[in-house]
């Protein structure tokens, strides 16, 4: 059934679908990239260690970007990703910025995440309008990047992309700076 939630919840509205789909006999399936499944009888499932970019909370952000703002600090790109965890194109991001870090990250950007559920006064300062969002900092400023992609919203955010194109970004905004 294709009714299954209203349209302006798409996020929602593509889990269900594919839960049907992979479940068509009911029951709701849960999706998360961390999540194992665990059949009765069976003991907990041993712990993964995952490679994610380091999460800020309000006090986090404001100390970063007062360090960023420092004279010998001013060529660092910061990549912050609003994101929450109920959000299917932020795990997709979560797999760019995991496989990034795993290829021992790019030279000159840091990559941080801002659960905008948790932290929404900080998400709320930024205007975030959809998740993903994706902001990019130099010398403690918010970056404009309208001219460098154009997905660019909200005056230089952009959402979920695929990881080449994280890297050319980032590649772009560190050579202008």
């Amino acid at each position: 059934n294709d009714e299954i939630l209203p349209e302006v919840w798409s996020c929602c509205r593509i889990t269900a679908l594919r839960s049907l789909r992979d479940n068509p006999d009911g029951g709701l399936i849960v999706y998360a990239d961390h999540l194992t499944e665990r059949r009765e009888g069976e003991g907990a499932p041993e712990p993964v260690a995952e490679l994610r970019a380091p999460h800020l909370d309000e006090a986090a952000f404001e100390a970063l970007m007062l360090e960023a703002a420092r004279p010998e600090n001013a060529n660092r790109l910061i990549v912050v990703k609003f994101t929450a965890l109920w959000c299917p194109p932020c795990r997709a991001m979560d797999r760019v910025f995991k496989n990034i870090l795993a290829a021992g990250g790019l030279p000159g950007v840091e990559l941080y995440e801002v659960d905008s559920d948790v932290e929404q006064d900080l998400a709320d300062r930024f205007l975030c309008p959809s998740l993903p969002d994706i902001l990019f900092f130099q010398g403690g400023k918010r970056l404009d990047i309208t001219r460098h992609y154009m997905g660019a919203g909200n005056g230089g955010s952009a959402g979920a992309m695929p990881e080449a194109q994280c890297r050319e970004l980032c590649a772009q905004l560190l050579k202008n700076s």
